[in-house]
């Protein structure tokens, strides 16, 4: 359970997480699932705000791979 509100609206509760850069399957066999749940790509989001992504932060690969650097 998260116990936080929204990173995005701040509204509503927080009910799951929003990955930065993607977890599509591709991004998953390169990366490897540990790294792309690793909480600096992971952010608290409503699921209203997460479906829709109308005010998300999304990052490209080069932006992940500069955030995972930062993090160690």
């Amino acid at each position: 359970m998260i116990n936080k509100l929204c990173a995005f609206c701040k509204l509503r509760p927080a009910t799951q997480y929003h990955h930065k850069f993607s977890q599509s399957v591709v991004n998953v066999k390169i990366y490897g699932r540990k790294l792309i749940d690793d909480p600096f790509n992971r952010v608290p989001a409503c699921s209203h705000c997460n479906a829709s992504h109308a005010n998300v932060e999304t990052w490209n690969e080069n932006q992940f791979r500069g955030a995972a650097e930062k993090a160690g």
